[in-house]
This record gives C-alpha cells, structure tokens and sequence, in this order.
C-alpha cells in the first residue's frame, strides 16, 4: 500500500507518520508531501529517512491519502486527491462540519455510506472525545449525525 501524509511536516502530520509507524498496515511507501518550506528536509518512517515533496501531483498512484494540512492547504489537497482519485482522510478539521462528507464516527454505522465515498473527515478537538461517548448512542439510537457546540477557553 503507498499511503501519502499531506502536512508531513507539521505537528499533526507528525502524530499521523507516529501513528502509522506503531501499525502492523502493510505500508510498501510512503510519500510525505508540505508546502516548499519543508523541502531539503526528512521524516523518519519504520527506521528509513524519506524526502518531503511539495508537489500535490505526487498523490497520483497513492493508495490512501492523510490530509493534515492547515485548512486553506487541505482544502487544496482535497481537489488534488478528488482529480487522482486517491481516497483521502481529513485530520484537519476543515471538512468536519461539511454535511456531504461522512465522520469516521460514522463508519461504524451499517447503514453508512461512508465506505462507498472518496473522502471522510475526523471530528476535531472536543468533538472527537464526545464522538466516543456518542458512538454507543448512535449504534442504540440509529443516530446519523449530531450537530452541538462546544466551548473551550481561550
């Protein structure tokens, strides 16, 4: 499987390649992509160095695509991995609240078209603890989506 991180090189690219790098998901390769600041500069992925790339076309041939990005550059991602037609996970938060993409939450779901769709999107912050006590709701329920607000200080 060839697995690209899309803001590699920021903080929450970084819990993601950790993430990864604890699996057992047969990665082949990885390809880390950030914006031209990052060039020049390397992740640690299973023991190996690999180069950062900067270019959004690198996601063509890519099997599963982790969009960690700030919003404005995952949502450029987006329409990358939409026109390669590479299955794409939001981590940034900049499609939590789009009705047209499904939560993860959701997956669980076996009503759920989610697995059937190009894209999903996590919860963010606070949402993403709730979505663990919600979950076992939504399965008793039949919960699709709950809508709240949450406050946080500043």
């Amino acid at each position: 499987m060839r697995v690209a991180i899309v803001g590699a090189s920021g903080a929450l690219g970084g819990e993601v390649l950790a993430a990864l790098d604890e699996t057992r998901l047969p990665i082949d390769a990885l390809v880390p992509i950030a914006t031209e600041r990052s060039l020049g500069t390397d992740v640690e992925f299973r023991g190996e160095s690999i180069p950062i790339e900067a270019d959004l076309a690198k996601l063509r041939g890519v099997d599963l695509a982790f969009l960690c990005a700030p919003p404005t550059a995952t949502l450029e991602a987006v329409r990358a991995a939409l026109r390669a037609e590479v299955p794409a996970i939001d981590c940034s938060g900049a499609l939590a609240a789009n009705p047209d993409v499904p939560l993860v939450s959701e997956l669980g779901v076996a009503t759920s078209p989610a697995l059937d769709v190009p894209l999903v999107a996590l919860p963010t912050g606070a949402a993403l603890a709730c979505a663990r006590v919600l979950a076992p709701l939504g399965r008793a329920l039949g919960l699709r989506r709950v809508i709240g607000t949450l406050l946080e200080s500043a």
